[in-house]
């Protein structure tokens, strides 16, 4: 805490005591949505009630259960108020931390499934979904929009839990089965003069054998490969027929 608001938590005490004095302390982050600082003060209120000195080295000790059991619900409270108020103001990575302290990831979950993250904010939300498994089908779902197919079956080896994997495999299917009927129907456009009305691969190759002469292929091979080895673990019908 720097001078300025050691002097300001000093008058505030000479004025109203200990409980006025955090609680003005408290009113002027909040104004500057100095969030942190706010948790320490909320943090260090709790000590004082608890008979405990303002600022401590490490955790409080000599504390019967029942001023212990207060203490604690003192910091879930601080750090619950200060994760909401990153979520209000829309930062998330930032609310992250304070919601993992008290074992609460579904207020996360919630802001990132609504976010539409700028291309700054991208890298912590897929390290909170996808890596922390706070969602991540939602996190995959960034990683494909943002990096690409490469590097989105690249994590997708390393999924983080069951929950999600299903779908995320069959949006990664969907999406290579995209890729390849477009390259498809440009191809056999700049032939034949007009695009095939067709969604179906099987019914657009019908016919055309001519489309693989000279080994000509039409999607990454690797992507292709990648595909087929996870549809062996996969039981959506849906992504083993695109697979």
């Amino acid at each position: 805490m720097d001078d300025a608001a050691f002097g300001a938590l000093a008058e505030a005490f000479r004025e109203g005591g200990a409980e006025r004095g955090f609680a003005r302390l408290a009113e002027r982050w909040l104004a500057e949505k100095n969030y942190p600082a706010l948790f320490e003060t909320r943090l260090m209120a709790a000590r004082v009630a608890a008979g405990l000195p303002a600022i401590l080295n490490g955790p409080p000790e000599d504390l019967d259960p029942e001023q212990r059991a207060k203490y604690e619900q003192a910091q879930i409270a601080a750090a619950r108020e200060t994760g909401e108020l990153f979520l209000r103001d829309g930062q998330i990575y930032r609310a992250w931390p304070y919601f993992r302290a008290v074992g609460d990831p579904a207020p996360v979950r919630q802001a990132i499934a609504q976010a539409k993250p700028s291309p700054e904010e991208v890298d912590g939300l897929v390290e909170i979904a996808f890596h922390e498994g706070v969602d991540p089908k939602r996190g995959f779902e960034l990683i494909l929009e943002h990096y690409g197919t490469c590097r989105a079956i690249t994590n997708f080896n390393h999924f983080p839990s069951p929950e999600g994997r299903e779908e995320s495999a069959l949006l990664l299917t969907r999406t290579l089965y995209a890729d390849l009927l477009a390259n498809l129907k440009r191809a056999v456009e700049s032939v034949e003069g007009s695009e095939p009305q067709t969604d179906s691969i099987a019914e657009l190759i019908e016919g055309r054998d001519w489309l693989f002469e000279g080994n000509a292929y039409y999607l990454d091979t690797s992507h292709v490969s990648s595909i087929v080895q996870m549809s062996v673990n996969l039981e959506n019908e849906q992504t083993l027929r695109m697979a």
